[in-house]
């Protein structure tokens, strides 16, 4: 009867702690140049954490965004300043920063959040002054060092997402039909009175 019980207990053990529910990122693991593939937009610059943090789902890993005040811009499109996620209880952020220190972001847009979230947790990389520090092993830090002076020998610069302009823009189209159609108008009848 013992041995049953003890067959029983390891059954309902392995039944319990397999079935249960873990939330984490899918690409914790990935490789640093799985992170660079899969990356949307690759950016350069410094949170602000000023910016009054917002937690779209708790049980996300990037729960928390701020703004993040982008220098360089690598792949893809951002603004000056985009929403960026990070995962709050990495800390060090603010004191990498405080000492001059930026990140190098990897990000991706996923369908549970509203902004830009790291690739994974490899996809926020410290650098300083150019330098790639404090990563996870010395194999990753050459990749994303390699992925930095790549970027060095191109011309970068700062790319402006233009779809937040075309609502503007066809704004002002339109503005300056209905003044040509007018300005037309007029014309037309100052013509008719002389």
């Amino acid at each position: 009867m013992k041995k049953v019980w003890q067959v029983f207990l390891a059954f309902f053990s392995i039944i319990i702690f397999t079935s249960i529910s873990l939330t984490a990122s899918s690409s914790f693991g990935l490789y640093p140049t799985e992170v660079i593939e899969k990356a949307e937009v690759v950016v350069l610059g410094k949170y602000d954490f000023s910016y009054e943090e917002q937690i779209s789902d708790p049980s996300s890993e990037f729960s928390m965004a701020t703004r993040f005040e982008v220098r360089n811009v690598y792949v893809g499109e951002a603004s000056e300043v985009i929403i960026a996620g990070y995962n709050y209880f990495d800390g060090g952020f603010e004191q990498h920063q405080s000492e001059g220190g930026e990140y190098l972001l990897f990000l991706e847009q996923r369908d549970d959040v509203d902004y830009l979230t790291p690739v994974s947790r490899t996809g926020v990389v410290p650098v300083m002054d150019g330098k790639v520090t404090d990563h996870i092993d010395e194999q990753s830090k050459k990749v994303y060092q390699r992925f930095m002076d790549e970027q060095a020998n191109k011309d970068t610069f700062i790319t402006y997402d233009t779809k937040s302009y075309i609502p503007l823009g066809i704004s002002i189209g339109i503005l300056a039909l209905i003044s040509i159609f007018i300005f037309h108008k007029r014309k037309q009848t100052i013509k008719k009175n002389t």
